[in-house]
């Protein structure tokens, strides 16, 4: 981050290249993720036989709420995680999930659980065609109504207030769930995915858009990633044979995966047995 030199007995600091990814509007760009690292996220990890021994998250056990709970009441701590989302869709080449799938054969695109909304907004610009939906929490929605309102998308982008434990807007012919499963354990993944498939027509998408770790015991980065979702959420990062399992369990044929050679995400893509 930084490199020092001694000179006539001072000190001489100068930011390295790694220290510049810290300063807003750099290319690769950290801060955020940064300042989300550093609280609340690491004292959870030093808790995590917690969650090895009651399945409850080592979150929810030292805050005594649950880590969007904790968002929620925290309203500058909520907004560093939404740019820590962006921040992360550039580092993990998101974009690759707009540019290598072709939306443009859907007219209803419903973005379930979709934060800011700028997701579906990239993929709105590029389908001119289609109309979306963004749902997403009461205490999340005006930062998407803002993000709609900026992109000039009203008249084809409107937002849907609720959880998607609770309720799926309707008549989507193509439902986006872009990491959110690994959020939650198998019985709280297979009841959204139970929710959605309640509005899944003929002929309708789900795309799921997950990493998906490999098979095996070998050590592998996103394992460790899963090591951080399981402290935080009692969540899982899957394997393909997980995400096979619990689509099945949801009525949902697993057409295919789509992957990337540049970003750890994939396209999930399914529909209504």
């Amino acid at each position: 981050m930084f490199d020092c030199k001694s000179k006539n007995k001072r000190i001489i600091a100068k930011v390295t290249e790694l220290g510049l990814t810290l300063k807003p509007g750099t290319e690769n760009c950290v801060k955020n993720f940064a300042i989300i690292h550093l609280e609340p996220s690491p004292i959870p990890l030093s808790k995590l036989e917690h969650t090895l021994r009651t399945g409850e998250p080592a979150f929810d056990h030292i805050y005594g709420m649950s880590f969007f709970e904790y968002l929620n009441q925290n309203r500058k701590l909520r907004e560093i995680f939404d740019d820590t989302m962006d921040e992360y869709a550039k580092l993990a080449n998101t974009s690759m999930l707009v540019s290598g799938y072709d939306y443009t054969v859907f007219n209803h695109i419903v973005d379930v659980g979709g934060g800011n909304g700028k997701f579906l907004i990239e993929i709105l610009e590029q389908t001119p065609n289609a109309k979306g939906t963004v749902l997403e929490i009461q205490s999340v929605i005006e930062a998407t109504k803002k993000a709609i309102e900026e992109s000039n998308l009203q008249d084809r982008c409107t937002t849907f207030v609720g959880s998607f434990f609770d309720v799926i807007p309707p008549n989507g012919d193509c439902y986006i769930l872009r990491n959110c499963l690994h959020d939650w354990n198998d019985e709280k993944a297979l009841k959204i995915l139970v929710n959605i498939r309640k509005q899944m027509k003929p002929g309708t998408k789900l795309l799921a858009m997950e990493m998906k770790i490999p098979d095996g015991t070998e050590p592998h980065l996103y394992k460790e990633v899963d090591m951080h979702v399981l402290a935080h959420f009692a969540g899982r990062k899957r394997t393909k044979a997980d995400f096979e399992s619990l689509f099945a369990q949801s009525s949902l044929k697993l057409i295919r995966f789509v992957e990337f050679k540049t970003g750890p995400m994939s396209i999930i893509e399914a529909e209504p047995v």
